[in-house]
Protein backbone atom coordinates (compact mmCIF):
# COMPACT_ATOMS: atom_id res chain seq x y z
CA UNK A 1 0.00 0.00 0.00
CA UNK A 2 1.43 3.67 -0.87
CA UNK A 3 1.21 6.41 1.40
CA UNK A 4 -1.36 8.73 0.68
CA UNK A 5 0.17 12.06 0.36
CA UNK A 6 -1.65 15.27 0.32
CA UNK A 7 -1.96 17.14 -2.88
CA UNK A 8 0.39 19.75 -3.91
CA UNK A 9 -3.07 21.45 -4.91
CA UNK A 10 -3.99 20.53 -0.85
CA UNK A 11 -1.01 21.65 0.21
CA UNK A 12 -0.75 25.11 -1.90
CA UNK A 13 -4.38 26.18 -0.55
CA UNK A 14 -3.51 25.59 2.97
CA UNK A 15 -0.77 28.01 2.54
CA UNK A 16 -2.62 29.97 1.03
CA UNK A 17 -5.32 30.27 2.88
CA UNK A 18 -2.74 30.70 6.35
CA UNK A 19 -0.66 33.25 4.40
CA UNK A 20 -3.65 35.46 4.06
CA UNK A 21 -4.79 35.16 7.05
CA UNK A 22 -8.18 33.02 6.26
CA UNK A 23 -9.47 31.41 9.34
CA UNK A 24 -10.09 27.74 8.75
CA UNK A 25 -12.29 25.90 11.28
CA UNK A 26 -12.54 22.28 12.05
CA UNK A 27 -14.45 20.96 14.72
CA UNK A 28 -13.16 19.30 17.58
CA UNK A 29 -13.27 15.93 16.08
CA UNK A 30 -10.58 16.82 13.63
CA UNK A 31 -7.49 16.36 15.63
CA UNK A 32 -8.68 12.91 16.51
CA UNK A 33 -9.42 11.92 13.21
CA UNK A 34 -5.85 13.60 12.29
CA UNK A 35 -3.77 11.21 15.33
CA UNK A 36 -5.71 8.03 14.34
CA UNK A 37 -4.82 8.88 10.59
CA UNK A 38 -1.11 9.13 11.42
CA UNK A 39 -0.91 6.31 13.50
CA UNK A 40 -2.34 3.73 11.29
CA UNK A 41 -0.04 5.13 8.60
CA UNK A 42 2.77 4.02 11.48
CA UNK A 43 0.98 1.10 12.46
CA UNK A 44 0.91 -0.46 9.01
CA UNK A 45 4.71 0.37 7.98
CA UNK A 46 3.83 3.35 6.00
CA UNK A 47 5.46 5.92 7.78
CA UNK A 48 8.68 5.56 10.58
CA UNK A 49 8.26 6.38 14.31
CA UNK A 50 10.00 9.66 13.02
CA UNK A 51 7.81 10.89 10.38
CA UNK A 52 4.87 10.25 11.99
CA UNK A 53 6.29 12.30 15.29
CA UNK A 54 6.95 15.45 12.35
CA UNK A 55 3.47 15.01 10.77
CA UNK A 56 1.78 14.67 13.92
CA UNK A 57 3.58 18.11 14.89
CA UNK A 58 3.00 19.97 12.00
CA UNK A 59 -0.85 18.83 11.84
CA UNK A 60 -2.16 19.75 15.40
CA UNK A 61 0.13 22.66 15.07
CA UNK A 62 -2.00 24.31 11.98
CA UNK A 63 -3.57 27.78 12.46
CA UNK A 64 -6.87 26.36 12.75
CA UNK A 65 -9.87 27.20 14.83
CA UNK A 66 -11.59 24.57 17.02
CA UNK A 67 -15.19 25.80 16.28
CA UNK A 68 -17.33 24.58 20.06
CA UNK A 69 -19.85 21.74 19.84
CA UNK A 70 -23.09 22.02 21.31
CA UNK A 71 -26.44 19.47 21.12
CA UNK A 72 -27.57 21.85 18.21
CA UNK A 73 -24.65 21.34 16.19
CA UNK A 74 -24.74 17.26 16.20
CA UNK A 75 -28.43 17.44 15.49
CA UNK A 76 -27.48 19.19 12.67
CA UNK A 77 -24.68 16.76 11.71
CA UNK A 78 -27.05 13.96 12.19
CA UNK A 79 -29.49 15.27 9.58
CA UNK A 80 -26.28 15.88 7.29
CA UNK A 81 -26.00 11.97 7.64
CA UNK A 82 -29.55 11.25 6.99
CA UNK A 83 -30.02 13.56 4.13
CA UNK A 84 -26.27 12.09 2.38
CA UNK A 85 -27.54 8.32 3.56
CA UNK A 86 -24.12 8.21 5.73
CA UNK A 87 -24.22 5.89 8.68
CA UNK A 88 -21.36 7.19 10.53
CA UNK A 89 -21.75 11.02 11.04
CA UNK A 90 -18.03 12.18 11.13
CA UNK A 91 -18.12 13.43 7.71
CA UNK A 92 -21.17 15.42 7.96
CA UNK A 93 -19.93 16.52 11.41
CA UNK A 94 -17.82 19.03 9.23
CA UNK A 95 -20.89 20.19 6.56
CA UNK A 96 -22.68 20.84 9.61
CA UNK A 97 -19.59 23.10 11.10
CA UNK A 98 -19.27 24.97 7.18
CA UNK A 99 -23.38 25.45 7.68
CA UNK A 100 -23.48 26.75 10.97
CA UNK A 101 -20.87 29.09 9.97
CA UNK A 102 -22.33 30.05 6.43
CA UNK A 103 -18.94 29.50 4.69
CA UNK A 104 -17.80 26.93 2.16
CA UNK A 105 -16.69 23.66 2.91
CA UNK A 106 -13.85 21.99 1.04
CA UNK A 107 -13.31 18.32 0.95
CA UNK A 108 -10.98 16.07 -1.48
CA UNK A 109 -13.25 12.83 -1.11
CA UNK A 110 -14.79 12.57 -4.49
CA UNK A 111 -17.91 10.40 -2.95
CA UNK A 112 -18.81 12.59 -0.39
CA UNK A 113 -18.41 15.35 -3.02
CA UNK A 114 -20.72 13.81 -5.11
CA UNK A 115 -22.98 13.04 -2.02
CA UNK A 116 -23.47 17.23 -1.24
CA UNK A 117 -23.71 17.82 -5.01
CA UNK A 118 -27.14 15.04 -5.30
CA UNK A 119 -28.77 17.27 -2.49
CA UNK A 120 -28.41 20.76 -3.53
CA UNK A 121 -25.37 21.34 -0.75
CA UNK A 122 -23.47 24.32 -3.17
CA UNK A 123 -21.29 25.20 -0.43
CA UNK A 124 -19.18 22.38 -0.93
CA UNK A 125 -16.33 21.80 -3.20
CA UNK A 126 -14.12 19.98 -4.36
CA UNK A 127 -10.08 19.83 -4.07
CA UNK A 128 -8.35 17.44 -6.27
Amino acid sequence: MEKPEVSVKQAELLRKWFGEGIAVFVPALWFAEVSSAVHKLLSWGQISADEAERILDACLNLPVRVQAEDARFYRCAFDWASRLGQHPVYDALYLALADRLDTQFYTSDRKLYNRCQETGASFVSLVE
